[in-house]
């Protein structure tokens, strides 16, 4: 399994950081987790609740200057989905999906990667007590857009699943 920092730490990182500030600060015009956030449009969330075969809970995204996020539960926080979407930069633009992969593998250690030349997809497994299955889809030589899907079942978070779930959310940000 993989060791070290990962995606899903990351997010979990990030999530408690994100909840910290907005609470601190609301008064400072922090913006608060929301299910209308402009990322969460962008979430097949009918699709995912079938993947997941479960009801999506908990629907809450941040729309921030520079990127706009949305994350999704399914029966619990192991089995989730996150939508990320960044401001466009020329870096992003010029960046193929082998190159952001080669980037990503020097990142998660062991980690699977498939370039589909427009998409690039990386899984990786991280140790949350149990093991659990991370992907991770996003469009290359575009502004920065991917979606992660996390599951203990494997099947669930596997590459070719989640790439048919990005497919879908992709289309949904035109």
């Amino acid at each position: 399994m993989a060791r070290g920092p990962t995606l899903i730490r990351l997010l979990a990182t990030a999530a408690v950081s994100l909840i910290s500030a907005s609470i601190g600060t609301l008064a400072q015009g922090i913006p608060q987790p929301t299910p209308n956030a402009t990322a969460c449009a962008y979430l097949p969330i009918a699709d995912l609740e079938a993947h997941f075969r479960t009801k999506a809970q908990n629907v809450r995204g941040l729309d921030q200057p520079t990127r706009n996020t949305c994350n999704v539960n399914f029966g619990s926080p192991l089995r989730a989905a996150m939508v990320e979407r960044h401001a466009p930069t020329a870096a992003d633009q010029a960046m193929s999906a082998a190159q952001r992969l080669e980037i990503a593998k020097a990142a998660f250690k062991g980690a699977d990667t498939k370039d589909f030349g427009s998409v690039g997809c990386l899984h990786s497994i991280v140790d949350m007590g149990q093991a659990v299955h991370s992907t991770t889809c996003f469009l290359a030589r575009s502004q920065y857009f991917a979606l992660s899907v996390q599951s203990p079942d494997p099947q669930q978070a596997g590459i070719d699943a989640v790439k048919g779930l990005f497919d879908k959310t992709a289309a949904r940000r035109r």
